[in-house]
C-alpha cells in the first residue's frame, strides 16, 4: 500500500513539476487563438484537466508542451464550435493552419532552449555561475559585483561576452541538428 501512495506522489510531482515549467507556453498558445482572457483561461483549466486524467498515456522524455498543445488544440476547436459570440469565426482549414503554424513555432523555440541549455553546460564554470545569479536567481548586477568583487562596467562586458557565446552555440546547434 505504501508502495502505491508513493508511486501515485511521485506521478503527481512529476505532472506538476511538468506543468509548471511549461504552464506559460501552453497557456499562450491558447491565448494566441482565443483571445479572450477570460474564455482563454477557462481553456487552460479544462486543459490541465484533460493532461491529468491522461497524463498515464504521456510517455516521459517525450515533448510535454507538443502533448499539451494536442490537448489544447481540441480543446480549442471544441470551444470555437460550441461558440456563437465571435463575430469572425475562421473555418476549420484555416484553424487547422493557423494551429499548425504556432505548433511549428513552439516547437523551434523548444529547440532554441534545448539548445541554448547544451550551450550552458558547455560554458566553463565561472561563466555558468554568473549566468546562474543574474539570470535564474535574478540577481541584479550591483549585488553580482559585491559578491564576485568585480566591477559592474566589467560585469556587463563579460556578460555581453557570454551573450555572444552562447548565441553563437545555439545558432551551430541548431544548425547541426541539436548536436555539438
Amino acid at each position: 500500500m505504501q508502495e502505491k501512495t508513493k508511486e501515485k506522489r511521485n506521478k503527481d510531482t512529476q505532472f506538476l513539476d511538468l506543468l509548471m515549467r511549461n504552464q506559460k507556453r501552453i497557456y499562450n498558445f491558447i491565448l494566441l487563438l482565443v483571445p479572450n482572457y477570460s474564455d482563454a483561461d477557462d481553456l487552460m483549466q479544462e486543459t490541465v484537466s484533460v493532461m491529468w486524467s491522461k497524463f498515464d498515456s504521456y510517455e516521459p522524455g517525450t515533448h510535454f508542451t507538443a502533448w499539451a498543445i494536442k490537448i489544447a488544440r481540441y480543446k480549442i476547436y471544441n470551444y470555437r464550435r460550441k461558440s456563437h459570440r465571435h463575430a469572425l469565426q475562421f473555418s476549420e482549414e484555416s484553424m487547422d493552419m493557423i494551429m499548425q503554424a504556432s505548433s511549428a513555432v513552439f516547437e523551434r523555440r523548444q529547440d532554441r532552449v534545448t539548445a541554448l541549455q547544451q550551450c550552458l553546460l558547455n560554458l566553463p564554470e565561472h561563466d555558468r555561475k554568473l549566468i546562474t545569479l543574474r539570470y535564474e536567481r535574478d540577481m541584479p548586477f550591483k549585488n553580482i559585483s559585491e559578491l564576485t568583487g568585480r566591477s559592474i562596467n566589467g560585469l556587463y562586458h563579460t556578460m555581453a561576452r557570454i551573450h555572444k557565446l552562447l548565441l553563437r552555440c545555439v545558432h551551430k546547434t541548431l544548425a547541426l541538428g541539436g548536436a555539438v
